[in-house]
């Protein structure tokens, strides 16, 4: 196997030009940033540290992957994103959060009202009084609206918890390989002990670890996909709740022009 100028050990190099090689399968190109922000956060969990472009490229060349190219305006992006995250996770709370969707939400729709009905076009629209039936399709959108924001509510509630569990599962994790450690040294412990006195108990004891080992390996494998699997859920739901977001902003701008439309019906204030 080829050794990139940045010498790494064979177990760790062997495991990043697998979760590169994973990672481009599951992210395929033109997929570029999340390609580079799952692949560096999977160096960093496998070599303890971060690396910079030209390293990130050798391995890159040594897994094989020759189709993807990004461009170092990406490189750079995607590691500031990262950065930004380390540095401002703590910070973050449920409040501060919500008022930026908020006031994301509120600009989304200032921008869509404006493509959708340029303000000549709106002062154009005659002052008339709505029919029975547009008064139903106004309420029809109102409601409509209102069920988007509560999906949003709890899509954004779903994602919490998805986190919890993936900080409770990664706990748990942490407090089985303890234990495992503990374990072992007093496996080690006893072996010391009675090696002088019972011939085959080495033996016993080597298997012992052996298996110990066996279910470690098992349990970083599993922990591993427990992670990957809430990641996946992670990223759905975004994904979920930015879709929701722009149903949500269509159809708020729908009403508003409805109503600038029918002539005569307030706007209710923007949440």
């Amino acid at each position: 196997m080829p050794r990139t100028p940045t010498s790494f050990p064979d177990a760790q190099l062997q495991a990043i030009l697998l979760s590169l090689q994973q990672l481009d399968v599951r992210y395929p190109y033109p997929d570029n940033r999340n390609f580079l922000r799952h692949a560096l956060d999977q160096i960093e969990r496998i070599a303890g540290r971060s690396y910079g472009e030209k390293v990130f490229r050798r391995l890159m060349a040594t897994a094989g992957i020759t189709n993807r190219r990004p461009s170092a305006q990406t490189f750079l992006a995607v590691q500031a994103e990262r950065r930004a995250a380390k540095d401002g996770t703590q910070a973050i709370t449920p409040e501060v959060r919500d008022d930026w969707l908020r006031g994301y939400v509120h600009k989304e729709i200032q921008v869509a009202v404006r493509e959708i009905v340029p303000p000549a076009q709106a002062a154009a629209v005659p002052e008339t009084k709505a029919p029975s039936s547009g008064d139903a399709n106004s309420a029809w959108l109102s409601q409509h609206c209102e069920r988007l924001e509560d999906e949003n509510h709890a899509l954004r509630g779903q994602l919490q918890q998805a986190l919890e569990r993936a900080s409770a599962a990664e706990a748990e994790a942490n407090s089985l390989r303890n234990q495992l450690a503990e374990a072992k040294a007093e496996a080690s412990a006893r072996e010391s002990e009675l090696t002088g006195s019972v011939g085959g108990l080495p033996s016993a004891l080597s298997a012992l670890a052996d298996r110990l080992e066996g279910a470690e390996r098992r349990r970083m494998v599993e922990t591993d996909s427990i992670r990957q699997a809430f990641i996946e859920e992670r990223n759905m739901l975004r994904i979920r709740i930015e879709s929701l977001e722009r149903d949500l902003a269509t159809a708020r701008t729908a009403v508003d022009a409805y109503r600038r439309g029918a002539g005569g019906v307030p706007t209710p204030p923007k949440r």
